[in-house]
């Protein structure tokens, strides 16, 4: 898995948490997350085995719903995220910035 997969996974995971922050279905996860059925059927139980999803049944709905632990990550994974997009925005600023004048008069 290259550091971009592993990213995206990264990512993949953090959208379901925050879809299922107030309970989901499958097919509500599925169109919000613009993942596949099979998508799904990976990450749903990893997710649940790591206790960032808990699953309910009633009259026949499944409902996932993320923990607290699953709250944790989420706010864990944002605030790394935020650190990322500004240290990237600092280096692009510095590729944009313009040359300071030399002493030359250049």
């Amino acid at each position: 898995m290259t550091k971009m997969q592993k990213r995206e996974h990264f990512r993949i995971i953090s959208n379901i948490l925050s879809f299922t922050f107030n309970g989901a279905l499958k097919t509500e996860l599925m169109f919000k997350g613009n993942l596949s059925y099979a998508q799904l059927e990976n990450y749903i139980p990893m997710l649940i085995r790591l206790k960032l999803l808990e699953v309910s049944t009633s009259q026949k709905a499944t409902v996932y719903k993320t923990t607290e632990k699953g709250m944790n990550f989420l706010g864990r994974f944002k605030e790394l995220d935020n650190l990322l997009k500004s240290s990237v925005r600092e280096r692009v600023k510095k590729v944009n910035d313009p040359p300071k004048p030399s002493c030359f008069g250049r």
